[in-house]
Order: C-alpha cells, then sequence, then structure tokens
C-alpha cells in the first residue's frame, strides 16, 4: 500500500462535475481506490499505467478495432488500474455488449463521460479531492502524533497510547500486543473482552509474531476471528523499528469499514508506541542493571561488600525482617538453531525479558515479596518469606511458585528454562550460600532429564558432588576411576558406559539388563568383563563398585568440553 490515499469510483461520480457520467459496466468495483489519473493516447497505454490510475480515453487510438478495447480492459484490471473513463458518441459510437459483459465479470468500472466534459475538468477536480484527502491524512496524522507525544510526555503508558488511538478511529474494539514483556492492552466492550483474551492468547501460544517488510513503505495483515458467534475482520499493524520487532495494534472491525486512510494514521502511530516500549525497556535494563550490581554484593563472602549492599536494600525493597531463599532461572540458547552469536544473544536477552515479564505477572497474582534481576543468561530471583530457617512449609510454598513459572513458560513456548532454589536464611549475611545452593542445584538437574525444578535439600549425595571446594578432587575421582571407560565409548562406538548405569540400575541382574536394553544376554555379560578389564575394577568387590556408582553420577554432571564440570 504505497499509496495510502485516495478517492473511489463512488467518490468520483457523486462529485458535482460527474452528475452527466454514468457506470456503463463493473459498478459492483466503485470501491476502488483512484491514486492518479491518466490520458490514453496511444494504444499500448498498458505498459505505463499504475496501480490505482484511472484511464481517460477518447478510444481515438482504437476506434478501428474494438477488439482492441477488449484486450485492454482485460490488461488495465490485471494491472490493478482503479477504471477506465470513456467518451462514446465521438469516435466510437458505444462499447459493444460482450466488453461490456467482461467489465461486469471482472467488477472494472467503465464511465461513460459525456462528450461537453474535459479530460481536463476530470482530472483537476479528482486530483483536487486526492490533495485535500492527503492534506486531511496529514493533520489528522499530525494531531494524533501531537495527542500521542503529549501522552508520552505526561507519563502515559501502553493504556493512555491506546485510548488515544480508539478516539481517533472511534472503534470500539482495539488490541495491543507486546512482545518484549508480552504485555496485552484490550479496548472493548465487556461482552467482546473474553474472546479478545482467547484470540491474543491463542497468538502468543502459537508464537505468531507480526513483522513489517522493510522494503515496503507500509504493509498491514488482515485475517478473521469468531467474536461471540460472528465472523469479524482483525486488521494487524506491526509495531517495528529498522531491526526489532516489538508487538501489533489489532484492530477488529466487524462492518469492514476501517479506511486506508485510517490504516496509514495508525502506522504512524504504531513508531510512538514503539518509542513507548523502547523507553520501558532501557528502563528495566537500567533498573535490572543495578539489581545485579545489589545481588553482586549482598551474594559476596566479603562482609564490606554484604554491607554496602545492605545499605542500600531499601531502594530495591529488601526487608531486613524476612528470611531469604536464592532462586536461579537459567534460559539456555536452542542449540538446533542455526544462528549466529550475535542473533543468538538478541534472541536470548528476548526470552529473559518474556520470563522476567512472566514471573512479574506470577508476583501480581500471588503478592509474593521477591527481588528480581536479569544477568546474562540468568534470572535471580530473592523470594522473602517470615518463615525462619528451613521448614517444610516455606519449601513447598516456594517449590509451588517455580513450578508454576515453569508451567507458564510452557504455555508460552519457552523451553530450556531450568530452576535451581537455594535453602532459606535470615541472616543476609550467609545468603551467599543459599545463591550458590541455587547453581548447584541447577547444575545437578543435568543428571536428571524429567526434572527442571531442583531444591537444593534434594540433590543426596550430589550436594558434596557440586561442592565447588571439593571440584578438583572430584574431578580428579573421575578422571581416575571412570573416564577410561568414557574415552573407550567415544573410540570404539560401544555402550559401555550405558551398560554400567543398567548394571547398577537393575542391581547386577544380567538377565533383566539383556531384557531392558534390548540386547542379547551374552553381549551384556561380555560387555561387563569389558567393563571390569577397561576400569581395573571388581564389580564383586563392594568399595570398587561404591567408587563406579559415585564417577557414575559425577559423569552426569560433568562437563567433558571443559575436562571439568
Amino acid at each position: 500500500m504505497t499509496n495510502a490515499t485516495g478517492i473511489t469510483v463512488k467518490e468520483l461520480m457523486d462529485m458535482e462535475f460527474m452528475k452527466d457520467a454514468e457506470i456503463l459496466a463493473g459498478d459492483q468495483g466503485v470501491t476502488r481506490v483512484i491514486h492518479k489519473v491518466n490520458v490514453m493516447e496511444v494504444p499500448d497505454i498498458v505498459d505505463w499505467v499504475e496501480k490505482g490510475e484511472l484511464v481517460l480515453t477518447t478510444a481515438y487510438a482504437i476506434k478501428d478495432d474494438l477488439d482492441k478495447l477488449h484486450k485492454l480492459v482485460i490488461d488495465l484490471d490485471n494491472k490493478g488500474v482503479a477504471g477506465l473513463g470513456i467518451k462514446t458518441h465521438r469516435y466510437i459510437k458505444e462499447v459493444p455488449r460482450y466488453i461490456i459483459d467482461e467489465a461486469n465479470r471482472k467488477g472494472f468500472p467503465i464511465i461513460k463521460l459525456p462528450y461537453e466534459l474535459s479530460h481536463s475538468t476530470v482530472i483537476a477536480n479528482a486530483l483536487a479531492q486526492i490533495i485535500n484527502r492527503q492534506t486531511d491524512l496529514l493533520k489528522r496524522i499530525d494531531k494524533v502524533q501531537n495527542r500521542l507525544l503529549n501522552t508520552m510526555l505526561h507519563g502515559g503508558g501502553l493504556e493512555s497510547i491506546g485510548q488515544v488511538i480508539c478516539d481517533s478511529l472511534e472503534k470500539s474494539t482495539l488490541a495491543i500486543r507486546e512482545y518484549v514483556f508480552e504485555e496485552n492492552i484490550i479496548f472493548s466492550s465487556e461482552s467482546k473482552k473474553e474472546a479478545i483474551k482467547e484470540i491474543l492468547k491463542k497468538d502468543r501460544e502459537s508464537g505468531r509474531e507480526y513483522a513489517l517488510d522493510m522494503e515496503n513503505d507500509f504493509k498491514h495483515f488482515e485475517t478473521r476471528d469468531e467474536i461471540n458467534g460472528e465472523m469479524v475482520k482483525r486488521y494487524i499493524i506491526p509495531i517495528c523499528t529498522q531491526d526489532r520487532n516489538f508487538g501489533a495494534i489489532y484492530i477488529w472491525d466487524s462492518n469492514n469499514r476501517l479506511t486506508s486512510l485510517e490504516l496509514r494514521m495508525i502506522k504512524s502511530a504504531s513508531s510512538i508506541i514503539a518509542l513507548e516500549i523502547l523507553r520501558k525497556l532501557s528502563m528495566f535494563e537500567i533498573e535490572s542493571k543495578y539489581k545485579i550490581e545489589f545481588f553482586d554484593d549482598l551474594f559476596s563472602k566479603n562482609p564490606l561488600k554484604r554491607n554496602r549492599a545492605l545499605d542500600k536494600s531499601a531502594f530495591f525493597d529488601f526487608d531486613k525482617r524476612l528470611s531469604y531463599s536464592a532462586v536461579v532461572i537459567s534460559i539456555g540458547a536452542d542449540s538446533t538453531m542455526d544462528k549466529q552469536k550475535s542473533i543468538q544473544t538478541q534472541l536470548l536477552h528476548k526470552v529473559n525479558v518474556r520470563v522476567l515479564g512472566l514471573i512479574q505477572r506470577v508476583l501480581q497474582q500471588q503478592k509474593r515479596n521477591m527481588i528480581c534481576g536479569n544477568k546474562s543468561d540468568e534470572i535471580i530471583i530473592l523470594y522473602g518469606s517470615a518463615v525462619e530457617g528451613e521448614s517444610k512449609l516455606f519449601k513447598k510454598e516456594i517449590l509451588s511458585f517455580c513450578k508454576e513459572i515453569r508451567h507458564c513458560a510452557e504455555l508460552e513456548a519457552i523451553d530450556k528454562v531450568e530452576i535451581g532454589i537455594g535453602r532459606n536464611y535470615k541472616d543476609s549475611g550467609e545468603l551467599w550460600k543459599s545463591y550458590r545452593e541455587a547453581k548447584r542445584a541447577i547444575r545437578s538437574i543435568a543428571m536428571d532429564e524429567e526434572r527442571n525444578v531442583m531444591h537444593y535439600s534434594d540433590l543426596g549425595i550430589y550436594k558434596l558432588l557440586t561442592y565447588e571446594e571439593l571440584k578438583p578432587e572430584i574431578n580428579e575421582f573421575y578422571k581416575e576411576i571412570l573416564r577410561p571407560l568414557v574415552e573407550y565409548d567415544k573410540e570404539k562406538n560401544t555402550e559401555l558406559v550405558l551398560t554400567l548405569k543398567s548394571y547398577f540400575l537393575y542391581g547386577g541382574n544380567s538377565m533383566r539388563i539383556s531384557k531392558e536394553m534390548f540386547t542379547h544376554y551374552n553381549t551384556i555379560v561380555y560387555r561387563i568383563q569389558r567393563i571390569q578389564e577397561i576400569t581395573n575394577a571388581d564389580l564383586e568387590d563392594h568399595n570398587d563398585r561404591l567408587n563406579l556408582e559415585i564417577a557414575l553420577k559425577i559423569y552426569d554432571i560433568i562437563d567433558e568440553t571443559e575436562d571439568s564440570f
């Protein structure tokens, strides 16, 4: 829609100077929009016309071959021409019936112009009206933009901005869907609001995001939705900058009366909304930066840094009367996506912001006392409670909260979200322990693909295996006991490590291992023998079995690429 303003063929026909003109054919196409007016002086005019033009002719160039007029009608319609104005009783007496029938089939308007009406009169009056429309559009856009800017300058958010758009359109059903913080603003009658919410929810869950085509001056999308049993046209206007897609404006118009002028005006408003979202994002990032600095000091072992954090704790709503647990939410990049590192970083940042918005919505519903901050590829939460110490009630409460976050992330198709929870501490000087415990809980999730939320108190032996100070010794233990077997598997493409896991899982029962691994019994017996040879261990010996089983648990959490975990 490069030319957004114009007049319809019907509006042209309603003008006073056109009172003696009539539509010979294609009257169902009177809603076609005229952006320009052209005059046909040569038979090959089709090469020079553009979409949205009204072509005027005396038919002189084709007066001797009316079949050319038939082809002209077809070609002009294919080019998207608004209509053909033709003077009869000058060079041709009348338009043949078969040409009129063709125009009717295509809905291509053919206008019979009176002999005394000059082309210059049609051109001057039509262009004057088009220019008036363009001027009116510019005035309306300017007025709306001024209102939007004033709204922003006075601190108005998306809701206030949406209200300005509603007022300017005089439409009752409109929504702004903002992708960054996943905020939906709805303007609708109560009877339609639930249906609109459901439509926005389905759009979000399906991952539908509408992007502006930067090669075009303006682009919008159209679809239809069922609202209370009625199929209603939905217009989608993206909210974009050159390199970012922030959301979309949705307008539901049951009467199909939204004009190109109004669409153009909304497109103008969308840039203002993009600025508002950028402002919110900048504020969020600045706030998050200060929160992370606060966390870094609070979680430090250095008493001076902890005291510095406590001095400014009031700015972050940190209540010294409460006990706190650290929660770490890890958000991983999708390794299956073949994207450049910079694009992965942008996607990770976007997902982080979405998860933070999701947390804020859960917090609003549950009224919890928490502080959230965004740090690289993780989100940190301090979860406050009046309950002192490690209690079953508090643990149940925080697990419920974290599982709700994970559930909401799944609903919004956000994958690779893992949550670790540290123990509860009353003394702020010990909160660094809770943070490290939460990090260790996340590392232990790698051992269990079925779990994505882990409380430190549930780690069992992994409390020891993930202990930071023991890392060198544990890593060395793994190298001595199990690494030769892991390297053998990689070199020979065997499954000895998996067989060893099954050995412990099924209590050393070779028949059961054979059945569960779908492998011949003799093969299992041979594998167990090779495991003992490669590891230099005796599975009949209690100590050797214990060492191998512990080494397997280290294997579950170790990062082989770094030669440590």
